[in-house]
């Protein structure tokens, strides 16, 4: 099981996937999609990564991400 921090989510969105961090991040998302490992991360990641999109892209947007 993997602990998915805020970032493994936030990365590769934000990132340029040449970056090597970015494109991990990427790979654990998509392994976790489709079903190759599991993973959780809790209630707190959500609001992070809200708050990430709101100072990236406005509120509306982060509203979108948080639902």
């Amino acid at each position: 099981m993997y602990y998915l921090d805020a970032n493994v989510f936030i990365f590769p969105q934000i990132y340029d996937l040449k970056i090597e961090f970015a494109a991990k991040s990427k790979e654990y998302l998509t392994a976790l999609a489709e079903e190759e490992i599991e993973g959780c991360t809790s209630t707190l990641t959500w609001d992070e990564i809200a708050y990430i999109v709101r100072k990236l892209s406005g509120v509306k947007e982060s509203l979108a991400a948080g639902w």
